[in-house]
This record gives structure tokens, C-alpha cells and sequence, in this order.
């Protein structure tokens, strides 16, 4: 746990994203967040735009690649698909407010709400709906994230501070717990090998597990510069390559990152790379079109993020209705 001293209070960092931009201090070190909004940073890779695809969703909570690398899109519009070119294939709603979505190899769908998941096949019809809200064994208190592997799904409770495994039919198998988890962003992932990856957001780090539930890596640290994590809570979002490299997004400097599997920075785009605006008008605005607002105390709507097995990475970016989807170089 980091130490208190190093800490930006809650009320600090809201006071940052409600004036949008300045500098602020905590313990010994100066966050100027107006500079770390358009800083350009030099990495081994690059992430070049490849593509952008408009939604009409005023959020976004989770986006999932099929193994024909299409992209699939899940928010407040409900759930869109859209081919390799960025033209729609199909597009259903739901009922419930979305907060995650994974896909599994025959295009079938897995979505997470509050408490319950929701399984749909390749048309989108429904095929089981399973969960309840609560604090016991199987029970869920507010899901944020969800992943597949095989025939298991990861789910990551917020709520519950817990990462619960399920088979795919609904049944409890087991879970890891013990995560400090301050607010409604809490999200995993998995490599190509079946290994587990969780953004701890308190901690300011990812954890990676094996098949057993045991940690085996753990990298990430707290502060502003563009290898680290700042903030109360990030990263809010993870994608996983199939190699073990892991895409981050943050809230308070909306950044987009991929680090190696073992922590080191390959590539950076700033908030301004992004398209995004530090005014606080715009971030205003963010917070009164989010759609069925996440429970969390800055309202953030987030940047969920997306690898395919093609290695095209996809991250929705608040308030301009765009998925960019990028490549990385070099």
C-alpha cells in the first residue's frame, strides 16, 4: 500500500477534474496536469491509428474482438458489432445497463450488469441469465469487468473486491479476493497462455496469476510520469496481447499505454494524442451524458480497451462517439 503522504486526496483529485487543468502537490511532488494532458512521450513503439469507427452510444462500457476480429461494442446503445471495415453487421438491446462484455470462439456473448450475466448467442438471443445481487459465495456486489478462458469466465466484482471464476453454464467454481478497490473500476484480462491479469487499482499496479489462483507478477507503481499510475484508482481498464504485453487506460490523465510483460513502457498516447480536452466544459459534459452512470465518485465514464488475436488494439474515447483502433510499431 502506498504511503498516505504520496497520496492525492479524493477531494483534490475532484477539484482537479472539475477546473480541468493546474498543477497540484502531494507529499514532495508537483503534478502538472495540464502539461501531462499533451506531453508527447519517446517509447520503443508507436501506436499508429489504423482505423475509427463512430458510435451513437454516449458510453461505452465494454468492448470484445471475436475470432473473425470483429469488433464488438457494448453501452448505453446496447450492443453493436461491426466488421473489419467499421460497417455495422448487427446491433440488439439488451434489458440492463451493460458494464462488460467478452465473446467467446463461435461468437456467442458473454455481458456482465450490476449483478447478473447474460449469455447470448451469435444473433444475439438470449441463452441464460444468471446472478444476485450480495456478499455471499456466488453472489455479486457490482461487476466491472469480465474475461474468458476456455470454458471459464473471470469476473471482476467491484463491489465484492473479489475476482470470481464461473464455468460458462453459470456454475461457481472459485475466487480470489483480498483486492482494495476504492471505486466502481476494476478490470482483467488473459494472455494467450490462460494466465490472469488484474488492474489493482489502489495499488496502482497489474497482478498477473496462474491456472492455480497463484501470483506470479506484479508490476506498476504510483505517481504522474508516463510509466506509472496516478491518482486514486488506475488503471481503470486492461486488454491483454496474447504475448503478455497489457494495454492500460487512466482516469484524471485519460492516457493510453502498453507495457511489456513485465512492466517496462513500449508505447504512450497523451489525453490530447487521444483526442480528448482538458476543458472543463468538456469534462462537465462527459459526466452529464454518462448514460447510466457507473456509482463512482467522479463520475468518469471511462476508456475500455479491446486486443484482438490480430493484435489491433481498440479504446473508446469519451464524449467523441469514436473507437480508435490502433497498431503498434516499431
Amino acid at each position: 500500500m502506498m504511503e498516505k503522504d504520496n497520496l492525492i486526496s479524493r477531494k483534490s483529485f475532484l477539484n482537479f477534474v472539475a477546473i480541468g487543468t493546474g498543477s497540484l502537490v502531494a507529499g514532495d511532488v508537483l503534478f502538472d496536469y495540464e502539461a501531462a494532458w499533451c506531453k508527447e512521450v519517446e517509447t520503443p513503439k508507436r501506436l499508429e491509428l489504423d482505423q475509427a469507427i463512430p458510435t451513437r452510444m454516449d458510453t461505452v462500457r465494454g468492448l470484445a474482438f471475436d475470432s473473425e476480429d470483429r469488433l464488438h461494442i457494448a453501452g448505453s446503445g446496447g450492443v453493436v458489432i461491426a466488421d473489419t471495415d467499421g460497417s455495422v453487421i448487427r446491433e440488439f438491446s439488451p434489458k440492463g445497463l451493460i458494464s462488460g462484455i467478452t465473446v467467446d470462439e463461435d461468437g456467442s456473448m458473454f455481458l456482465c450488469h450490476a449483478t447478473r450475466v447474460q449469455h447470448l448467442d451469435p444473433e444475439g438471443k438470449q441463452v441464460t441469465l444468471w446472478g444476485e445481487a450480495g456478499k455471499e459465495r456466488g453472489q455479486f456486489g457490482y461487476l466491472t469487468g469480465i474475461a474468458l478462458s476456455g470454458a471459464m469466465l473471470y469476473l471482476a466484482d467491484a463491489g465484492n473486491r473479489r475476482i470470481t471464476r464461473y464455468a460458462i453454464n453459470g456454475d461457481y467454481v472459485d475466487e480470489i479476493d483480498g483486492f482494495s478497490i476504492p471505486s466502481a473500476y476494476f478490470d482483467c484480462g488473459i494472455d494467450g497462455k490462460g494466465d490472469l491479469y488484474v488492474g489493482h487499482t489502489s495499488k496502482h499496479q497489474v497482478e498477473k496469476y496462474d491456472g492455480n489462483h497463484e501470483l506470479v507478477e506484479v508490476w506498476g507503481e504510483y505517481g504522474s510520469d508516463p510509466e506509472k499510475f496516478c491518482g486514486c484508482c488506475n488503471p481503470t481498464h486492461i486488454a491483454v496481447y496474447p504475448d503478455g504485453n497489457v494495454a492500460t487506460t487512466e482516469k484524471g490523465i485519460p492516457r493510453l499505454k502498453v507495457y511489456g510483460p513485465y512492466g517496462n513502457l513500449l508505447a504512450y498516447l497523451s489525453p490530447e494524442q487521444l483526442g480528448l480536452s482538458p476543458d472543463p466544459h468538456f469534462l462537465k459534459q462527459l459526466q452529464e451524458n454518462s448514460d447510466g452512470s457507473l456509482p463512482c465518485h467522479d463520475g468518469w465514464p471511462g476508456m475500455p480497451l479491446a486486443v484482438s488475436k490480430n493484435l489491433r488494439l481498440a479504446v473508446a474515447i469519451p464524449g467523441t462517439g469514436e473507437i480508435k483502433i490502433y497498431r503498434m510499431d516499431g
